[in-house]
């Protein structure tokens, strides 16, 4: 059996891959890297992760980062645990990767435009906020009317999509982006939280939380 780690901080988007973890059922230890006191650019974890980011995933001493990337990889090793739709089409395949790009390459980003616009700038961030906040309302449209016509995104089972998408809204929703005008999405965030391996995922970061002295991010 593969030795697994997870490096994470606690309810930062390494949240995501830990839910798929958990949903798998696989033994993994789990690492906290404190991102807010700068850990992540010390030496000990650029040694390990030198793009100095959270989620690092340790498989057998080989590194991968990303969350798409983790979630392809533990679906593919794992295609029992039903991470993402199963499907004999390469084009299929395609288009679901495409949307875990588009989640972590274009939602993931909105959505930090909001939580954390001094990351975009240099000097005032106002512009990049209210940019942000255009940013997600396009997304949180498309987002609401897909989840109107089905209980997850793939319609009628959870994936790991549902997930991640439910960490960047919880994370616009965080910043004071209200989702009011969005009930499938509220709909949406309480199924997923009802996932066992969600609330499992939860348990394990707040017990990391208390053990390091550190806070959810929020």
């Amino acid at each position: 059996m593969a030795k697994v780690c997870l490096y994470h901080y606690p309810g930062a988007c390494s949240q995501v891959t830990m839910v798929a973890l958990e949903a798998i059922g696989l033994a993994y230890e789990d690492c906290v890297v404190d991102i807010f006191s700068g850990a992540q650019k010390k030496a000990e974890y650029l040694t390990l992760n030198p793009r100095a980011k959270v989620p690092a995933l340790l498989v057998d001493e080989q590194l991968l980062t990303e969350n798409s990337a983790m979630i392809i990889y533990l679906h593919s090793v794992h295609p029992e645990a039903k991470l993402l739709p199963a499907t004999d089409s390469e084009f299929e395949r395609a288009r679901i990767y495409a949307d875990l790009v588009w989640c972590s390459g274009t939602v993931h980003p909105a959505v930090r435009m909001l939580r954390a616009p001094q990351r975009f700038s240099l000097s005032e961030t106002s512009g990049v906020y209210d940019k942000g906040v255009e940013y997600v309302r396009l997304i949180l449209a498309e987002l609401n009317t897909r989840l109107v016509a089905n209980p997850w995104w793939y319609g009628g089972d959870w994936s790991m999509m549902d997930v991640y998408l439910h960490w960047c809204y919880g994370m616009a929703l965080e910043a004071g982006f209200s989702l009011a005008d969005y009930p499938a999405i509220l709909r949406h965030a309480e199924r997923v939280e009802l996932l066992p391996s969600y609330q499992r995922a939860l348990a394990r970061e707040q017990q990391a939380a208390r053990k390091a002295g550190l806070e959810l991010v929020d």
